[in-house]
């Protein structure tokens, strides 16, 4: 998949726009490692190297340390792991206080999934290893450190090699459905991200979304059958159709002439989706259809809670 470039200046928005991209990888990732059979292959929960950085350190039992690891970033110690071994060699190198890259690393996804303003962070971004004790980073870490390093992470996902969003998976040879067994491959939705200090007014305008409440950048994602995703693209106004999102996206994600991806009502009429009947349309075959489409189509909707419920802003 097309990298999608990344604003390199430091500003709410770039780092929302990092964080997106960001959100939607490792909520895969997480999907897949906590479906993983093969224990061996992933580090030890007891022994993490994260416990050390979370509020409650200095708890006896490792279970209670873990536990804390997964609320303050929304992710078990085992997905961090993979990731800072899988992206490691892309962060800053220091010559001096080493550590640092690493906390600076766990403190990126607990900014991400907790989300604070800047004058939140200090109270928030909080660790004993942290330069002053007594309080969480200042603003200026975050903005030279943190979240720098989450323009690299991100980036580094659209790497060769590195990437876990891979568009041809909605090809693979079990994915099919029992009722579409040959020409569905995949479904599409848009997940909210969240925007806690628009930058102007008129960003503001721009990105309020009546149905979340808020003001959200909105985030394309679309699933095979798996519940793997597939692809994505972003970030997009909240004010914009998820309809019009497609049609400018759908060069980036080609899909075959035969294929066709489970939409909601929004997309009827647009290439390449299949979407439910209108209600005044239906009679008793095409209720039956539309049933269908939306027993398969609620997969997507399982991940979208995911991604939500990882971006804890947007519950606000």
């Amino acid at each position: 998949m097309a990298p999608i470039p990344v604003n390199a200046e430091v500003s709410s928005t770039a780092a929302t726009y990092a964080l997106a991209v960001l959100l939607a990888v490792t909520a895969s990732l997480f999907l897949a490692l906590t479906r993983t059979n093969d224990k061996d292959t992933l580090p030890d929960e007891h022994g993490s190297r994260w416990h050390k950085y979370t509020a409650r350190h200095d708890a006896a039992e490792a279970h209670v340390r873990a536990k804390q690891v997964l609320h303050e970033t929304g992710f078990h110690g085992a997905t961090l792991e993979y990731m800072w071994r899988k992206y490691q060699r892309f962060l800053p190198r220091r010559k001096y206080k080493r550590h640092l890259t690493e906390m600076y690393f766990y403190l990126a996804f607990v900014y991400i999934h907790m989300y604070p303003t800047l004058e939140q962070a200090p109270r928030t971004l909080w660790t004993r290893w942290t330069l002053n004790a007594e309080r969480g980073v200042t603003r200026s870490t975050l903005e030279r450190h943190i979240i720098p390093l989450i323009f690299v992470v991100a980036t580094a996902f659209d790497q060769p090699g590195c990437g876990e969003v891979h568009w041809e998976d909605r090809l693979r040879w079990d994915n099919h459905l029992v009722y579409f067994p040959t020409n569905v491959t995949s479904a599409i939705d848009t997940a909210p991200i969240c925007v806690s200090q628009p930058g102007t007014k008129k960003m503001s305008r721009l990105l309020f979304q009546p149905k979340y409440g808020c003001c959200v950048y909105k985030m394309q994602i679309v699933i095979n059958f798996l519940g793997h995703i597939v692809g994505y693209s972003g970030l997009h106004l909240g004010v914009e159709p998820d309809n019009k999102i497609w049609r400018r996206s759908v060069d980036s994600m080609p899909t075959k002439d035969w294929e066709l991806v489970l939409g909601d009502g929004i997309y009827r009429g647009e290439r390449s989706i299949l979407t439910k009947y209108r209600a005044n349309q239906t009679g008793d075959g095409h209720a039956i259809l539309n049933a269908i489409v939306d027993l398969y189509r609620a997969r997507v909707e399982h991940i979208m809670h995911e991604v939500c419920l990882y971006n804890s802003g947007t519950n606000r």
